[in-house]
């Protein structure tokens, strides 16, 4: 392994575990979807260690549905910290820190030599050489919740394979939320449709979903962004079957209402991970084959289409309904 001089020599996993380690501090990803992924390592970890400080570094507004997680010591998040607050981490002594971070980013190795720890290990990355004590070498298209999960191999916990399905923290749920599932989804069949993608590449186009809606008659509830909202509620107007549902203001409102979902259509977004946390069937649309590997659902029971022009939209309703009939007449698993 090539390193800088002047930075981190390279050390092999047998000296860095050497000695017990009680505190571990772990840089998680910027989105929705990299904070539910990362669920599986805190769970394995708490699991296997139950007197483990495990401190959460987050960035990003997006990781704070991670405080509510009773498996995790404290969320450290620089979104809203007081500079007291970063004072107060940046003086503190980990005995290990992890950064999840596939690839270089400049905020994330400042902080992975900023923080103070005993032993640094980040997964492999020619960029990365010199900012840690151990680099883990994984495929580049291995699932993302398995390569937050791949330094429990070096912690002796050889286990976590055999399932690694994330879940998702309890939270504050809204009282209409509450009210409407109770009283409008209780006992029905539903079909959960999500209008709403992290970029233009990954969104299908209104008139695609109206194709499919033409082709459900199964109750449905449609998920959506703000930015989105407009075609929600044209949607809910325009079909019958569709059932006028209340803004979620937050994804603990989303995930109460998934769990009430038969099915979840969704292009490759968090909806996907939410949906896995809870074992919820999907059909999920992916713009290439790679991100269908870095992010699949861990439902047991899935459809996975690929898009043959590198855009979602290039998937055609005929292919989702298709998917959605197919599952349907699988049934539960």
């Amino acid at each position: 392994m090539r390193y800088c001089f002047g930075l981190i020599k390279p050390l092999p996993p047998e000296s860095i575990f050497r000695k017990p380690i009680n505190s571990i501090a772990i840089l998680v990803q910027e989105r929705f979807g990299d904070s539910i992924l990362v669920t599986p390592l805190i769970g394995y970890l708490r699991n296997a260690f139950p007197d483990l400080e495990i401190t959460l570094v987050g960035v990003r507004a997006d990781n704070e549905i991670l405080r509510q997680d009773p498996h995790i010591t404290q969320l450290c998040n620089l979104h809203n910290m007081t500079w007291h607050d970063k004072k107060v981490l940046f003086r503190k002594h980990f005995d290990l820190l992890f950064n999840t971070k596939d690839h270089p980013s400049f905020k994330f190795l400042y902080l992975s030599r900023k923080i103070e720890a005993s032993y640094r290990i980040g997964i492999d990355h020619q960029l990365h050489y010199g900012y840690f004590h151990h680099l883990i070498h994984l495929d580049d298209q291995l699932a993302m919740a398995e390569k937050n999960c791949a330094i429990l191999d070096l912690m002796g916990i050889k286990y976590w394979k055999e399932e690694i399905r994330p879940y998702f923290p309890e939270g504050p749920v809204s009282r209409e939320i509450k009210q409407f599932a109770d009283q409008s989804l209780t006992g029905k069949i539903i079909i959960g449709i999500n209008l709403s993608a992290s970029s233009l590449e990954k969104s299908w186009v209104p008139e695609k979903y109206i194709k499919i809606l033409e082709e459900i008659d199964t109750p449905v509830i449609i998920f959506s962004m703000p930015d989105r909202m407009g075609l929600k509620k044209a949607l809910e107007q325009q079909f019958e079957q569709v059932i006028a549902s209340p803004p979620t203001t937050t994804l603990f409102d989303v995930a109460h209402l998934i769990q009430c979902c038969k099915i979840v259509i969704t292009p490759d977004t968090s909806l996907v991970h939410i949906a896995s946390c809870y074992n919820i069937p999907v059909v999920v649309m992916y713009r290439t084959e790679r991100d269908s590997r870095r992010f699949p659902p861990y439902s047991s029971n899935k459809r996975i289409l690929i898009s043959p022009n590198g855009f979602v939209d290039g998937i055609t309703p005929g292919r989702v309904i298709e998917a959605y009939q197919a599952i349907l007449g699988k049934g539960e698993t």
